[in-house]
Parts: C-alpha cells; structure tokens; sequence
C-alpha cells in the first residue's frame, strides 16, 4: 500500500510531497511555487533529504508559538 504525506519548512508551509512505494522507496515532488518545486526524486534515504532541506513531518512542527496564537 503506498502512503502519501507532504513534508513542511519551518514556517510550516509545505514543500513537497511524498509517496512512500510499495519496495520502500520514496517518490518526492516538489509542490508547485514553492522553493523546491524542481524537485521530483526517487530515493531510499528519505531521512537525509529532510536534514539536508530542512523539512518535517506535519507530526514534526510542534505546537504553534504565543505570536500565532495571539494572531488566531
């Protein structure tokens, strides 16, 4: 069964999006307007592409700060 979730920068936009295939893979593509929309990628070190573009799991970004929480 493939798996599909998108991978957030810091300011909690998302970047990309990822479909984890069936042999274990990672298919990676950039979402469209973003800084990393060249993107479109196969790779098993899915690990070392999030460190080396500073992306998070949406489980990853913690809770929101007191600036946005006064804001909402």
């Amino acid at each position: 069964m493939n798996k599909t979730f998108k991978l957030y920068n810091a300011r909690k936009e998302p970047m990309v999006i990822v479909n984890k295939k069936i042999d274990g893979s990672y298919r990676v593509l950039g979402l469209k307007g973003t800084q990393l929309s060249h993107v479109n990628l196969i790779t098993n070190h899915l690990d070392k592409f999030k460190n080396d573009f500073k992306l998070m799991h949406y489980e990853e970004l913690g809770q929101i700060d007191l600036k946005e929480l006064l804001d909402f």
